[in-house]
């Protein structure tokens, strides 16, 4: 398919667009990264709970149940809290893992926007600067 020759949108106006493109990105990249950082940080404070590398053979049962249904289904505290304690664990580090592989995609992302932007330090500088004149001047 052949490309549309705008009449409109300068080059000028497609660097502008792109350096935009790439600050949202790097927003974004920093918002996964600061979620990812975070669910670590609550992994790593569960290491007082001295919680078991694997599920024990006699709770595995219990390894797709939701909150709720543990509470329903077990009726001793202690196993209560080893189960919902895993749970938590889990699901932390699933989110931890989810937010480490969506910064990766953007990283895509954004190396693909910065193919597009001038190469030469100078020019890729001024197109950044005068997209955040631009984004300031719109109040963004």
């Amino acid at each position: 398919m052949a490309k549309l020759k705008y009449d409109t949108i300068t080059d000028d106006d497609e660097k502008l667009d792109l350096a935009d493109q790439l600050h949202y990105r790097e927003i974004e990249h920093q918002q996964y990264d600061r979620n990812a950082d975070g669910f670590k940080a609550l992994l790593d404070a569960m290491a007082p709970l001295n919680l078991p590398a694997e599920w024990p053979d006699e709770l595995k049962q219990y390894r797709k149940m939701t909150r709720d249904q543990v509470i329903e289904a077990i009726e001793d505290e202690a196993t209560e809290e080893l189960v919902l304690n895993l749970l938590h664990r889990k699901q932390l580090r699933e989110r931890w893992r989810a937010e480490r592989h969506e910064a990766k995609r953007v990283e895509q992302y954004i190396e693909q926007i910065k193919a597009q932007l001038p190469k030469q330090k100078a020019a890729y500088d001024k197109v950044l600067l005068d997209a955040k004149t631009r984004r300031q001047a719109r109040g963004q």
